[in-house]
C-alpha cells in the first residue's frame, strides 16, 4: 500500500492499482488498519455492524480527513461483504484526494464546497478517524484556530441528517494534552467538551462494543485506559506519546435534537 501511495503536490493521488490492492486485501481478510492504529479497521467494521442492527445501513457516507483510503476501502468492503449493497462515499479534506478510478463509488470534496453539498443533501453517516485532533493546529494546511476541533464537530453536525450518525476516533487518554502543532489528546476535561452536542451511543475498542454514554467510561475496556500522556519536547520518540495516539476507540455518536434530546 505504501509503495502505491502517490501525491500531486499536497494532494494524495489514489490510483486504480492502490484501490484494487486495498480492496483485495480486505476481501482476503488482511487488515487495512494503519500501523499506528492497531485493529482500527476492524473496530470500524464492528461499529458499523452494531449500528446496522439498531438503525439500518447508511448508503450516503462521508469520510473526513484522509491521506490514504483505508477508511474508505474498509467501508466499501464491509458494504459489499456484509450487506451486499453499494454505498456512495465522499472524502472531505483540506488537501482533497485525487481519485483516479471510476470503478468504485468514491468521490472527493474540498472543504470550501462542503456547505453547499450539505445544504442540498446531508449525509447519513460521517466517519472521522484521527482527524479532529489536528484541526486548527495548522499541520495540514488548515487555518490556525485554538478550538478548531470544536468547530469541526459543529460542521459535521450540520452535514448530517437528523437521524444520522458520526463514527469518531480521536486519541483518548487519562489526561488531556496538546503537542502543538501536531495534535491534541483528549482526556476527562476536553473529551466531554468535544461531545457536548452529541449523544454517545456506544464505543468499540479492540473488537469489544460498550453501549452507553460517558457515564460508562470505566466499564471494560475503560475509555481513559492510559494515564501516561505527558507531551515532551521529544514526543515523537516518546513511548508515552505513541501509546496515547494509538488509543483511539471508535465512538458512535448521534447529534442531539433542539432540546438536547
Amino acid at each position: 500500500m505504501h509503495k502505491l501511495m502517490q501525491y500531486q503536490g499536497s494532494q494524495p493521488l489514489w490510483s486504480s492499482d492502490l484501490l484494487e490492492v486495498m480492496l483485495g486485501m480486505a476481501k482476503h481478510k488482511h487488515s487495512l488498519s494503519p500501523v499506528d492504529y492497531p485493529h482500527a479497521a476492524e473496530d470500524i467494521q464492528r461499529a458499523l455492524e452494531e449500528l446496522a442492527r439498531a438503525d439500518g445501513v447508511a448508503a450516503d457516507v462521508a469520510v473526513f480527513s484522509s491521506i490514504s483510503p483505508w477508511v474508505e476501502m474498509t467501508l466499501l468492503s464491509h458494504s459489499l461483504s456484509k450487506v451486499k449493497k453499494k454505498i456512495n462515499i465522499t472524502t472531505v479534506d483540506f488537501n482533497v484526494p485525487i481519485i483516479a478510478s471510476s470503478r468504485f463509488h468514491l468521490h472527493s470534496l474540498a472543504r470550501p464546497e462542503l456547505a453547499k453539498r450539505c445544504a442540498r443533501q446531508p449525509f447519513q453517516l460521517i466517519v472521522s478517524f484521527s482527524g479532529i485532533e489536528h484541526d486548527g493546529l495548522g499541520r495540514y494546511g488548515d487555518p490556525i484556530h485554538p478550538n478548531g476541533d470544536m468547530a469541526a464537530m459543529r460542521e459535521m453536525a450540520a452535514c448530517l441528517r437528523p437521524d444520522g450518525h458520526l463514527l469518531l476516533a480521536v486519541p483518548i487518554c487519562g489526561k488531556d494534552a496538546l503537542a502543538f502543532p501536531v495534535n491534541r489528546v483528549y482526556g476527562p476535561t476536553r473529551l466531554p467538551m468535544l461531545l457536548q452536542h452529541w449523544n454517545l451511543k456506544l464505543r468499540v475498542w479492540d473488537g469489544v462494543a460498550v453501549w452507553g454514554n460517558l457515564s460508562n467510561a470505566s466499564k471494560a475496556p475503560p475509555l481513559y485506559a492510559n494515564t501516561k500522556c505527558t507531551m515532551r519536547d521529544n514526543y515523537f520518540d516518546s513511548a508515552a506519546y505513541n501509546t496515547a495516539i494509538s488509543h483511539q476507540p471508535v465512538l458512535v455518536l448521534q447529534k442531539r435534537g433542539p432540546r438536547g434530546q
